[in-house]
């Protein structure tokens, strides 16, 4: 388990240094998905989400059995439009954040 979290971590740490996709190109695939913008914007979204999430989960975030991705996908899409203040941030700490509120994970005492 440790292992794993030290590999999200430095997954994380790179693409901070590197500038990806950040908050406002994950929103702006969500406005294109929104339109029924089929295609590219609107599976970048979701598959945005559901590699993010896949990736944290259990780790930095823990759900129960049932939810599955379209839920997935609609908790970020609410996030990314209610926090228009934190879209500058990387939006793979931005999926996990909007997961992680809903969804903590229990601590281990």
């Amino acid at each position: 388990m440790k292992y794993c979290a030290c590999i999200l971590a430095l997954v994380f740490s790179f693409s901070a240094l590197a500038g990806w996709t950040d908050g406002h190109s994950l929103l702006k695939a969500l406005e294109g998905q929104e339109i029924d913008d089929i295609g590219y914007r609107s599976g970048y979204f979701d598959g945005y989400v559901a590699g993010v999430s896949d990736l944290s989960v259990d780790i930095l975030w823990c759900p129960p059995q049932n939810v599955n991705n379209g839920q997935m996908s609609k908790i970020v899409a609410n996030y990314l439009k209610t926090h228009p203040e934190s879209l500058h941030k990387n939006a793979d700490s931005l999926v996990v954040d909007a997961l992680k509120s809903p969804f903590p994970c229990k601590k281990n005492n």
